[in-house]
This record gives structure tokens, C-alpha cells and sequence, in this order.
């Protein structure tokens, strides 16, 4: 399966996934982090860190550069009049869906919706092939 539509990953001919190596990004003023002129290049849990925040700000169904399993449905709950409760419970199905797709992630937890200023942000937990990484978007 190619998660990306500008990469492919090679197959070993085994059962096992290959290192999963992603393009450092700076959270802070959310760009790529450029080290001696070139992009830096993370790998393991930080790299599925990186790809779990892209995927969740991508708009699943809106480009046609991405596959229909990339993205998030996450604006689909805008103008949508709920409950605080169940607004967690979809955010937190959407999310699963968004992460699930990528099978070096295989399973979330520890889900926490904060709301700051009317804007959900959102904590979890994933469990990757690597171990586990806490996520904040």
C-alpha cells in the first residue's frame, strides 16, 4: 500500500515493515527543519509523530494528490451543533481512522479533548511497530 503519492516503499520481499523515515518538521513555526542546506530526515516513532500531525490537518477526500485513506474528516464538524460528549467521541473516531490507515500505527489511546478558545486540541497516545509516542494536535 503507498501511503504517499510522491513515494513508494520498497518491498524486502519479508513480512517485515522498513524503517519508516519521515522529514523533520518544525511544530513551532511549522515548516521542515533545514540542516547544513539539506532536509533533515527522522525516522522511527518521531517520523510517524510527524506524519500523524500532517494526516490530521489534511482534509481527507479533498485532493487528488492524496489517497482516499490520507486525511482527516476533521471539518466535517464544522457548523455541526453537538454535545461536548459526543464532539469527543466523533473527534476520536476520526482520528483513529486518519492513524489506522498507516500500518506502522497499530492502535490509539489515552485520548484527552482540551478546547482552547473554541478550538479542540487533542492528546493521544499511539502504539507504533517502534513503541509508544505521545501526540498533541
Amino acid at each position: 500500500m503507498n501511503l504517499f503519492p510522491f513515494r513508494s516503499i520498497e518491498s524486502t520481499g519479508s513480512d517485515e515493515l522498513p524503517l519508516f523515515i519521515e522529514f523533520d518538521w518544525d511544530f513551532e513555526n511549522d515548516c521542515n527543519v533545514i540542516e547544513d542546506g539539506e532536509l533533515k530526515k527522522v525516522s522511527g516513532n518521531e517520523a510517524l509523530k510527524i506524519w500523524a500531525y500532517k494526516a490530521l490537518r489534511v482534509q481527507r477526500y479533498r485532493y487528488l494528490s492524496f489517497s482516499w485513506q490520507y486525511g482527516c474528516e476533521n471539518e466535517d464538524l464544522i457548523g455541526k451543533v453537538m454535545g461536548a460528549n459526543e464532539l469527543e467521541k466523533v473527534i476520536e473516531k476520526y482520528v483513529e481512522d486518519a492513524l489506522k490507515s498507516n500500518p506502522y500505527i497499530l492502535n490509539v489511546k489515552d485520548f484527552e479533548v482540551e478546547h482552547i478558545d473554541d478550538i479542540p486540541v487533542v492528546s493521544f497516545t499511539m502504539i507504533t511497530v517502534y513503541g509508544e509516542v505521545s501526540v498533541n494536535v
